[in-house]
């Protein structure tokens, strides 16, 4: 494997987008380092390193700061153009009412939709300046737009650990672009990531997952795959400068009021 490599590292690559950025980068000949909390339950990932020599597979916690340190330690005096902060962490739907919710279980969600990915551009921010690309990307969400929250408001522990990492990458991009760094927030659309079109009639959801499987059955809703949201999202990625950064923006190139 040549020095010359673009370096990308995505979090939460174990399924979804993750897995897909890791599969699409790889492809590319990008050097990967694809992290999972528990990369040895990750099979397609393990998949994806047997294909490609060039994919690297770490365990990481973004919630725990000596699990950062540990993958970061790994990574010393290493250049990376892209740190892709793609973990997240969705409560169960009924676990975020404002009814029968449970705010206890919220505090993860901050910690992996909001701290973590703070957590990592500070831990990374020399090997991303040492780079070629120069980027911070973080996946938003429109879930975390205050403008654009409509009744019932049902995602109690989501939305506003969303719009607490909107609040970080702002902040990130009025310290960094200065210096050439572009810290991008992108906003992915209604992505299948978790399979439910492969789920056949009969079969059960996810847990607390019965009523999007409902709607996908019914027409109703329309979610894109994986591929072909991270084929649009990269695409943003690519085309985002320290100029064009620190602002929501959709697969589509709109750019969501906060």
């Amino acid at each position: 494997m040549s020095d010359d490599l673009s370096t990308i590292v995505i979090t939460g690559a174990n399924r979804g987008m993750g897995l897909e950025f890791a599969r699409q980068y790889a492809e590319d000949g990008w050097r990967v380092h694809a992290t999972a909390r528990n990369p040895e339950d990750a099979i397609e990932l393990h998949d994806l390193a047997s294909m490609y020599t060039n994919l690297n597979l770490h365990p990481l916690d973004i919630s725990r700061t000596k699990s950062v340190r540990e993958f970061t330690n790994a990574l010393a005096g290493q250049p990376v153009d892209i740190l892709l902060s793609n973990a997240s962490h969705m409560i169960h739907l009924d676990q975020q009412s404002f009814e029968n919710g449970d705010p206890d279980l919220f505090s993860m969600s901050f910690e992996v939709n909001a701290i973590g990915p703070f957590r990592m551009a500070q831990a990374l921010i020399e090997n991303v300046r040492a780079g070629y690309s120069k980027k911070l990307i973080f996946m938003g969400s429109t879930a975390g737009s205050t403008g654009s929250l409509r009744p019932p408001v049902k995602l109690f522990g989501y939305c506003p650990a969303k719009a607490a990492l909107h609040s970080i990458v702002r902040g990130l991009h009025l310290n960094l672009a200065a210096e050439g760094i572009t810290v991008g927030l992108l906003e992915p659309g209604v992505v299948d990531t978790q399979g439910f079109a492969k789920i056949a009639p009969g079969e059960p959801a996810p847990y607390g997952m019965d009523i999007v499987v409902k709607l996908m059955r019914e027409n109703t809703l329309k979610m894109a795959t994986a591929e072909s949201a991270v084929t649009a999202l990269r695409s943003i990625i690519e085309n985002l400068s320290p100029e064009t950064g620190g602002q929501l923006t959709s697969f589509d190139g709109e750019i969501i009021s906060w």
